[in-house]
């Protein structure tokens, strides 16, 4: 339980910007990105990626929530608003996405190690992930994470339930405007 505990505030330092030290010594690097740069290369990911459908949002048991929290913030416009995170710890929740689908599969499998959900009056208007890279345990044959953690964000902008952009590393946006109605 005590390791949870850890493993909790670990993570949610990392969510709010500060660092930690990779748990192998040989770990692999975490993903790059160039936030000023709005065309990817070999090497670059775009720090913004909208998709009109909506981006998968990993479906996770209400079992793995914790305890939500309450911070104050504000829309774009500069509307004061209430905002609830609440964290979900998913046991066991490795994806490709979203590189695959991004079309830059050279960042493997991620673990996910923490989903933030991001409401104001109870609309949902955002999921912030915790994820690193993963590595095949030379034990147990398993993935295990990797290296340090980064972050990742899918946003509701307009209010129509779809979590079309997707955002890379940065601080965390302010408060789409359609929330506060």
């Amino acid at each position: 339980m005590n390791r949870v505990k850890i493993g909790l505030v670990i993570s949610a330092l990392v969510a709010v910007g500060c660092g930690y030290r990779a748990i192998e010594s040989n770990a692999l690097q975490p993903p790059q990105f160039n936030r000023a740069s709005s065309t990817p290369n070999n090497n670059e990911l775009k720090d913004k990626y909208v998709r009109e459908e909506g981006w998968q949002i990993p479906v996770v048991p209400a079992s793995d929530l914790k305890s939500s929290s309450v911070r104050e913030g504000e829309t774009v416009s500069g509307v004061a608003v209430t905002i609830t995170a609440s964290p979900y710890v998913p046991e066991d929740l490795f994806t490709t996405e979203p590189f695959a689908t991004i079309g830059d599969a050279k960042y493997g499998t991620i673990k996910i190690n923490l989903i933030t959900e991001l409401t104001v009056k109870k609309r949902i208007f955002g999921y912030v992930m915790l994820a690193a890279r993963t590595v095949k345990s030379s034990e147990s044959n398993k993935l295990i994470r990797s290296g340090l953690g980064f972050t990742f964000r899918y946003l509701d902008t307009d209010g129509d339930g779809k979590f079309e952009t997707l955002v890379f590393g940065g601080p965390t946006d302010k408060v789409p405007d359609w929330v506060a109605k």
